[in-house]
């Protein structure tokens, strides 16, 4: 897999700031150091990315820290919040332009198997499709 710094720094985030707590317990519970099991770069991606909701926070958040053109909003993390959930649970989710752009492009929509719509005009022909399909 090629070099995804941008990546591995927000996971990294993730890691000390929202895991490292449940990790540590998990693992000292099993007679494991937390340190030993993430210990490389690769174990660090395969952990994250077993976690369907961390790997959209991780796609989503790095990828606009990535873009120097783009300013956070107050909404923003709400919506990586809220993506986190649906894209890995739902069947069809609807987002603003950017976020259906990285979910496709990266492909953690399909890798979810979830519909990601950029519109709610593109919402009725998906369900007529789907309709018309059975």
């Amino acid at each position: 897999m090629a070099p995804r710094p941008h990546l591995d720094v927000v996971a990294a985030y993730e890691m000390s700031n929202e895991l490292l707590d449940p990790l540590e317990k998990a693992c000292a519970e099993r007679g494991y150091l937390w340190q030993d099991v993430l210990s490389e770069r690769e174990t660090l991606r395969r952990f994250t990315r077993s976690m369907p909701s961390t790997e959209v926070a991780i796609v989503l958040k790095a990828t606009r820290h990535r873009d120097g053109t783009l300013r956070w909003t107050p909404n923003d993390i709400t919506d990586v919040d809220a993506l986190s959930l649906a894209v890995p649970y739902c069947d069809v989710v609807v987002t603003e332009k950017f976020a259906h752009h990285v979910l496709v492009a990266s492909g953690v929509a399909k890798r979810m198997s979830t519909v990601v719509l950029p519109s709610t005009s593109q919402l009725a022909d998906h369900f007529a499709r789907v309709r018309g399909a059975l």
